[in-house]
């Protein structure tokens, strides 16, 4: 359960770097490896205000906010110190 939930955040770490400067929807699932899951969590994100969606022109733009960006160095943090304690078990 522990590395599902790891996973999890690390596909939305994945999903917020990705939209990080703006990214079209193809591109964020290039980056990403989409599945499922992850279009469930990329819709999640949208949700919690983490994503933006914004319209230029025919093109949709997917923006990282600043708490989706904060979220994301967390994310980071704890996917670095979790692999840390693995390594010392």
């Amino acid at each position: 359960m522990r590395s599902k939930i790891r996973s999890n955040d690390m596909v939305k770490a994945r999903i917020l770097k990705a939209c990080a400067n703006g990214a079209s929807g193809t591109s964020i699932g290039h980056q990403a490896s989409p599945n499922t899951m992850k279009v469930i969590s990329y819709l999640s994100l949208i949700d919690e205000g983490l994503i933006e969606v914004n319209s230029a022109g025919s093109r949709v733009v997917h923006r990282t906010t600043s708490k989706g960006l904060d979220m994301m160095e967390k994310l980071e943090r704890f996917h670095v110190e979790t692999n840390k304690q693995n390594t010392r078990i």
